[in-house]
């Protein structure tokens, strides 16, 4: 039957279907033109002959007129006639009813059961499919879609829809059988579990088995792997990073985040957050999306795959760090030493660092700020600030507020600043600074008699040491013990004399901070830091070394030698402390009179200025009342400075003259009083003959306590230098004294009985140079020009005065005129020193006659003024020598008649020559005691002033001689610019020791102790630190803090 329908449909298809149209695309033979004709012709034969005509007229080769109008007019005729008129439906419909037959017992068939006719036609065109024979257990699948998620569990259902149920129901998969599970009467159930794949099953009730059902497999979408790309603001100092499988973060605010996304079986990703789904495509399973954050972030991530099927959802959380505002603390420091410095030490601290520092300052009149350089790229820095009042352009007596204030480095939100607390800082007044500087100065007059003192007490206890060495042939321990003890009682000594440099050096410091000085005291200060300076120097302290050496190696004979080395000093010392004092004492006496008369002029100013005021009845009448008012203050301020005067002068030893201005005073003050009192009644005019009167008569005061100033100057420096060329014949007598009495004892037995009135003698000269000693003490204590080293040259006179005596009574006389020699040395080297300081006094006092002023350093021979001299004289000679050789070799010869001259030319030359070698070595000894290297090639140098010397003294002077004249000229010169130099270095050194004091504004560390405790520190926590750290930070730190 399939074979005979398929032919006929074959045969149909080719017949009807295919033929045809090869033909018409003219792949097959068409029918001709004269076949068509003729099949027309059937249809229409009224135009069949006509067409056949018109064909066979289009077939002639030759065309004319003639045969072409004849098919036109035949065309004519035939176009009325259509070719649907050939179709005749009538002829179709009368076959056609034969057809309802099969359509009506097909659709009868199809109402009764359709399943004849749709089975049937399946099985027909699914010929290679089984098909089960017909099942008595009608069933259906509860299920409206067979498919699963790969890994997920499946629970299918069957429901049965037949009257009949069947006991079990199985699941046939391949070769294995599963019963279902039976939930009620008619509904069936078997889960799958853990599917990993399609799966095809048969359903089998009873026997029957039915058609094959599938499962097919859904794929689940799952994120492969999540990586967060962080971008932090630069101002954050963070690097980038990129973290992978994390997404719960703690990041500064305005970080920007990538997220990358891989996947499988994803179509899309849910961007999920508390406001917002945010779709992302997937392509090649990547997903990229970007957000700068700035608030805290919860975000889910989920898969959707096909079939809109999700994936695991996965909870993230970002938490946003705010930029915290910076943090300051700072803390003042008090300059005890200058009180226009103000100090502050502080710590700033901010999470991610810095944009600026700055101090700020306002009072009412002045506002201002100061930027404070700092590293910006640090999260916590300490800094220190320092700087003078002076430079805010404030003024003695003052007050303003100041705070600092710290920027941050937010770039997200704008700088954020805080400020640190305000505080207030008072300049002090005039009569603060003064008070101050009074304190200072009777401070340094306490420790300077302490110190006395402590001198006189070492010196005692020096006597009973010696005292115990003498009465004993070997010391035993506790006599070291003993020396130990006063050992490091000179230790105390010394460590109370640095403080005591140290408080003058302060007190000098504050003088030149807070106040104005004159020039003279200045320089008279200068001349008072050397005697403090000198109060101990190295050669005593390496005398305390020398002797912990010796008590280390217990060594008696040097021990007693080197005890009473120091006690010598200590002697000197002694006496050194008690000039100083009396310099001290009377350099505040000379302050107290400058202060005094400047302020008796800037008053008399100040009264003749308010008397202008009044005269010209400009200003108000109270306001001039103020103003004289405050004048009365002032002048009862004087008065009170000229009470501390006289009061101070009578601390002095040798008191100055000062003449009773009690008279004068009253009458200012009542004129004072009674211009006061008629502004009180309004009567301007005799207010301003008051006031004019009182300001002339505090000039005249002024200029009265001026002129008593200098008669005490120069009184003062006449009777000193009378006094002083007094001592020196005293000790010029001495020491011719001395020499006799040392060439009596040298030729006298010392067994002859006149040896003992020689000892007496010896003592007789001891009394003298006590005279000399307390004479040179007394002008010490008034000149300052007078060196220190004077006293230790006549402290020499006595000790070895002292010891020549001693050896006398033991009647040794070689060894007691060693120690006379050492006297006359002295003797001979303070006379030198002496009538040095006496021709510079003298020098000084013309100067001051001319009106010339006082020289730069009246008192001290600048060794470089006298090189200069040094250098002449030596010119001056080798311009002689030069001279001298023309005439040598012209044939003059000195000795020969006629030539006389000559070798008395040569004698004075040598002479000359003498005279630069001893002044050069005078010259070096100085600079070598003053703590240099002498005068540099100093050897060399006294060498070729030996040979030039010897030239000179032997007559014969050469070209030669006058080469190494150049050459001495040469050295000379190097020397002095060697001591310039040296000088302008100790300059330098000099203003160092007097910025001791000085603080540096931009750094500085004022005490080493100084420390901000630990609670005290800003509580600063990094910002890599993660949340659960910075909380433990926290609470450890508010623990600490209570």
């Amino acid at each position: 039957m399939l074979l005979s329908f398929s032919s006929i449909l074959l045969f149909a298809i080719s017949r009807f279907l295919l033929f045809p149209t090869l033909k018409l695309l003219g792949i097959a033979r068409p029918i001709s033109n004269h076949e068509a004709s003729e099949i027309i012709g059937v249809h229409f034969p009224k135009v069949q002959d006509q067409l056949t005509n018109l064909l066979q007229l289009e077939r002639k080769s030759e065309l004319n007129s003639l045969v072409i109008a004849s098919i036109n007019q035949k065309s004519e005729k035939i176009a009325p006639f259509e070719f649907k008129d050939a179709v005749s439906f009538r002829d179709v419909f009368q076959y056609a009813k034969w057809s309802l037959v099969p359509i009506l017992i097909v659709l009868i068939i199809s109402s009764w059961n359709s399943d004849i006719l749709s089975k049937g036609v399946s099985r027909i065109v699914q010929y290679d499919k089984h098909f089960s024979p017909e099942n008595p257990f009608k069933f259906e699948i509860i299920n409206e879609d067979l498919s699963v998620i790969r890994y997920e569990n499946f629970k299918l259902q069957i429901k049965f829809t037949s009257d009949e149920v069947p006991n079990d129901v199985y699941l046939i998969e391949g070769d294995n059988k599963f019963r279902f599970v039976k939930k009620r009467a008619s509904l069936f159930e078997y889960e799958f579990r853990n599917v990993q794949k399609k799966i095809d099953f048969q359903l089998k009730t009873g026997e029957i088995l039915s058609s094959f059902f599938k499962i097919s497999l859904i794929e689940k979408p799952i994120i492969n792997q999540l990586s967060l790309k962080l971008k932090f603001p630069n101002y954050t100092q963070k690097k980038n990073i990129e973290v992978k499988n994390s997404g719960d973060f703690i990041l500064p605010e305005g970080t920007e985040v990538t997220w990358k996304i891989k996947s499988s079986f994803a179509e899309k990703i849910h961007f999920k957050t508390k406001d917002s789904t945010i779709f992302l495509e997937s392509f090649g399973n990547k997903n990229i999306y970007n957000k700068q954050i700035y608030e805290d972030l919860n975000y889910s991530i989920i898969p959707e795959g096909s079939n809109a099927v999700l994936g695991n959802k996965m909870d993230y959380k970002i938490k946003i760090v705010k930029d915290e505002y910076p943090k300051i603390k700072v803390t003042t420091i008090i300059d005890s030493i200058n009180p226009l410095m103000l100090f502050n030490s502080g710590i700033i601290a901010d999470d991610y660092g810095f944009k600026k520092l700055s101090f700020n300052f306002q009072n009412k009149d002045t506002l201002g700020k100061v930027m404070i350089p700092i590293p910006l790229n640090t999260f916590t820095y300490k800094f220190n600030y320092g700087l003078n009042i002076k430079d805010l352009g404030f003024l003695i007596g003052d007050e303003f507020t100041y705070y600092f204030e710290v920027f941050d480095n937010d770039a997200i939100n704008g700088s954020k600043s805080i400020k640190s607390t305000t505080e207030t800082f008072k300049i002090p007044s005039k009569n603060e600074i003064k008070k101050l500087l009074n304190q200072n100065k009777e401070s340094i007059k306490d420790q300077l008699q302490k110190n006395r003192l402590e001198a006189k007490k070492l010196q005692k206890e020096f006597h009973n040491i010696k005292k115990m060495m003498l009465e004993k042939r070997k010391m035993d321990w506790q006599d070291k013990t003993r020396i130990e003890q006063y050992l490091e009682h000179q230790r105390e000594f010394e460590n109370n004399l640095e403080k005591l440099r140290f408080e003058n050096n302060k007190n000098n410091f504050q003088k030149t901070q807070l106040s104005k000085q004159e020039e003279s005291l200045l320089r008279k200060q200068e001349q008072i830091n050397e005697l403090f300076n000198q109060l101990m120097d190295e050669e005593m302290k390496n005398l305390y070394e020398e002797l912990e050496k010796m008590m280390d190696e217990f060594n008696e004979e040097k021990t007693r030698e080197a005890i009473e080395e120091i006690n010598l000093s200590n002697e000197e010392l002694e006496k050194e402390l008690d000039r100083t004092l009396e310099m001290f004492k009377q350099m505040e006496f000379d302050e107290e009179l400058e202060n005094t008369i400047n302020n008796l002029k800037a008053l008399s100013k100040e009264q003749k200025k308010v008397a202008e005021e009044t005269k010209k009845k400009e200003t108000l009448n109270e306001d001039l009342q103020k103003k004289q008012a405050k004048l009365n203050e002032k002048f009862e301020d004087i008065e009170e400075n000229i009470k501390d005067l006289n009061k101070k002068n009578e601390e002095l030893e040798n008191k100055r003259n000062i003449d009773n201005s009690n008279e004068e005073q009253d009458e200012i003050k009542k004129e004072q009083q009674n211009s006061s009192e008629e502004l009180g009644k309004k009567n301007e005019n005799k207010a301003n003959k008051s006031q004019e009167k009182a300001a002339d008569k505090m000039e005249q005061l002024a200029k009265k306590m001026e002129d008593m100033q200098q008669q005490m100057k120069q009184q003062g420096e006449m009777e000193d230098i009378n006094s002083l060329r007094q001592i020196l014949e005293n000790l010029i007598s001495l020491s011719f004294e001395q020499e006799d009495l040392m060439i009596k004892i040298k030729k006298t037995n010392r067994f002859d009985p006149q040896f003992a009135s020689l000892a007496t003698k010896q003592g007789d000269l001891k009394k003298s140079a006590k005279l000399i000693e307390d004479s040179l003490l007394a002008l010490s204590k008034r000149q300052i020009s007078l060196k220190n080293i004077i006293n230790k040259e006549i402290i020499d006179i006595k000790y070895n005065m002292e010891k020549s005596i001693d050896f006398l009574r033991e009647r040794n006389n070689y060894q007691s005129a060693i120690k006379q020699q050492y006297v006359m040395t002295s003797a001979n080297n303070l006379a030198l020193l002496l009538d040095e300081s006496l021709q510079q006094m003298l020098q000084q006092m013309q100067n001051n006659m001319k009106g010339n002023g006082s020289c730069s350093k009246p008192g001290g021979s600048s060794p470089n003024s006298t090189m200069p001299n040094i250098k002449q004289m030596q010119k001056q000679l080798s311009e002689q020598m030069k001279e001298m050789m023309k005439k040598l070799k012209e044939g003059n010869k000195p000795g020969k008649s006629g030539n006389k001259g000559l070798a008395k030319n040569l004698a004075e030359m040598s002479a000359q020559q003498t005279a630069i070698k001893q002044k050069l070595k005078k010259l070096n000894d100085q600079q070598k005691k003053q703590g240099n290297k002498g005068l540099g090639d100093f050897k060399n140098l006294l060498d070729d002033l030996d040979k030039n010397e010897f030239d000179l003294l032997n007559k014969t002077i050469t070209r030669e001689t006058i080469m190494r004249q150049e050459q001495i000229m040469k050295k000379l010169l190097k020397a002095e610019n060697a001591m310039r130099e040296r000088e302008l270095e100790d300059k330098r050194k000099s203003n160092e020791g007097e910025n001791d004091f000085y603080r540096n504004p931009q750094d500085f560390n004022p005490y080493k102790s100084f420390e901000i405790k630990e609670q005290e520190e800003l509580k600063t926590v990094p910002s890599s630190f993660n949340l659960y750290y910075k909380r433990r930070i926290n609470e450890y730190f508010n623990i600490f803090e209570k």
